[in-house]
């Protein structure tokens, strides 16, 4: 059975999810003047979802939110699921399932409404660029 995703990119430039096809994936950038207001409901419900006590992994899920440049949606089979999670990756793109969770591109969770459990290994997805940059940082 298909799983509706709703995935939430950084990336300045839309990377389609290249293993669907393109009329299958809805998409909506900036341009677009609801985003932002989705974006705001969006960030709303991170900070309530489950306990709705403030941690770091909720905090930079809340900034990743914020940072948002591409909003895709579509449903994919589970067979698809391994593409998925490296397009993701690629995307830096966090994903919204129908279960009320938010996961990283790996499908950890990072945010539910108590089930599925929070996953301990679960991480916000930086750019390459932004790891590299935080590297030089720590090593200055």
């Amino acid at each position: 059975m298909p799983l509706l995703v709703n995935a939430y990119s950084t990336l300045r430039e839309p990377l389609w999810p290249d293993f669907l096809p393109r009329a299958a994936v809805q998409h909506r950038d900036h341009a677009d003047p609801e985003l932002a207001t989705h974006l705001h409901g969006f960030v709303g419900y991170v900070s309530q979802a489950g306990d709705g006590q403030m941690t770091q992994p909720r905090y930079h899920l809340m900034r990743h939110v914020q940072r948002v440049r591409q909003h895709f949606t579509f449903e994919v089979d589970d067979a698809a699921f391994g593409e998925l999670a490296q397009w993701a990756e690629q995307a830096n793109a966090v994903c919204f399932l129908a279960d009320g969770s938010v996961r990283d591109p790996h499908g950890r969770v990072l945010i539910s409404q108590g089930e599925p459990a929070i996953d301990e290994q679960a991480q916000v997805p930086y750019p390459p660029d932004a790891l590299q940059r935080r590297a030089q940082q720590l090593r200055s």
